[in-house]
């Protein structure tokens, strides 16, 4: 299949920031259901092993003027409280592919580089998927996010190549139009989700780009992202 054997080049930058992707043969969407409820990719390769694809890692990437700026702003407490949540967490944070391979700019807030304010739907596809259960975690000076594609998910000829965190201050209901219908690409969504609120903590962390192949039908690929402060 597209995604056996994939070839990761690893970057010679500190490696505070890293980005895996662990696929699995899942037909029946077993290993999906299995991480969705709060195991790690580690422990499904142990589980499934018979159906393990290959894993990559690759990164770091590079943090948005937004991501940046709300990191501060969280941690003095200076953020207006006037769209619900503003950080990371399980009620709002979602892990985000894309094939749109533009090379990354700080000034960008949009997985999807394609649209940046109210206009034409913007012309890459994009999902973000909401984390899996019990992530965020914290262990030691580390902070890993997890997010399940299942079977039937993000699954478009352009392969995956960027990948963010982003959050849209909303519950966990689906209303942000990230979940679980797909793939978007109009700009309502984007609307939808609240991406680019600076001024209110709602919008794209960072951005990676990097080319990890086709997800192939009938594949689940468990996305991970672990930042360390180091």
């Amino acid at each position: 299949m597209a995604s056996d054997n994939v070839a990761v080049k690893r970057l010679s930058s500190p490696r505070d920031i890293t980005w895996n992707i662990t696929r699995f043969k899942d037909e029946d969407g077993a290993v999906a259901k299995f991480t969705q409820s709060g195991h790690s990719a580690a422990e499904a390769a142990l589980r499934f092993s018979d159906r393990l694809l290959n894993k990559s890692e690759d990164g770091p990437n590079g943090l948005t003027n937004f991501g940046k700026t709300l990191g501060w702003k969280l941690l003095v407490g200076a953020l207006a409280n006037t769209a619900g949540n503003f950080g990371f967490n399980f009620g709002n944070a979602r892990l985000g592919v894309s094939d749109d391979s533009t090379g990354f700019v700080a000034t960008q807030n949009f997985l999807d580089t394609t649209y940046t304010s109210v206009g034409p739907a913007a012309t890459n596809n994009f999902y973000a998927m909401d984390v899996d259960a019990t992530f965020p975690q914290v262990s030691g000076n580390t902070v890993s996010w997890q997010a399940t594609f299942g079977p039937g998910f993000a699954e478009w000829a352009g392969g995956w190549q960027s990948f963010g965190v982003d959050n849209d201050g909303a519950a966990r209901d689906g209303s942000g139009g990230w979940t679980p219908a797909g793939p978007f690409t109009a700009v309502a969504k984007y609307e939808l989700s609240g991406q680019g609120g600076a001024t209110v903590g709602i919008g794209l962390y960072n951005r990676y780009v990097s080319n990890q192949a086709v997800k192939g039908a009938g594949q689940t690929w468990i996305l991970s992202l672990n930042i360390a402060q180091t």
